[in-house]
């Protein structure tokens, strides 16, 4: 008798220990600023990235160079995307591949240390469909911790933002 109720009480710690580990953040955990949060492959360094919520594709298929995947934004506009990088680097610009035609891009750069943040905006018409957006940055040769990029559709649209490939030369 004795030996079943230290079988079922052995099975309810189990059982609690794999549920209490499943309530722990998922992998994609809503952000303070409603923005969702997951890591990534940037230029071969694991990365930390705050963005819009998708209800297509991943954060990951931004970055593996086919523009045939994408992430799509769920209802945003702009859609949002906070880099924070784990070792803070030069950033000459960055290339963002979008569906659709008319956008304004805007980056806001936090340099290592502090400092004043540097903001760079862009508004591109009458693109190319799938047009490949270049914004370049006058940072020079400071390192970069930080970057939040908003891709405003000046058309309005439904809030469904197409990203297909985003570089940081």
């Amino acid at each position: 008798m004795s030996k079943r109720i230290l079988t079922g009480l052995s099975m309810g710690v189990a059982f609690a220990g794999a549920v209490c580990a499943r309530k722990e953040a998922p992998a994609t955990a809503p952000a303070a600023s409603g923005l969702v949060t997951d890591k990534a492959l940037v230029d071969g360094h694991l990365t930390e990235i705050a963005h819009s919520k998708w209800d297509g594709g991943r954060t990951a298929d931004l970055f593996d160079t086919d523009p045939k995947t994408l992430a799509r934004t769920e209802n945003a506009n702009p859609a949002i995307l906070e880099f924070h990088l784990p070792e803070p680097r030069p950033l000459k610009g960055i290339s963002i591949t979008l569906g659709g035609t008319d956008y304004a891009v805007t980056a806001t750069l936090q340099p290592q240390g502090g400092g004043p943040a540097k903001t760079f905006s862009r508004e591109f018409r009458q693109m190319q469909p799938d047009p490949t957006l270049e914004l370049d940055f006058d940072t020079g040769a400071e390192p970069i911790a930080a970057l939040r990029v908003e891709i405003r559709d000046l058309q309005g649209g439904d809030g469904h933002i197409h990203i297909r490939t985003v570089k940081l030369p």
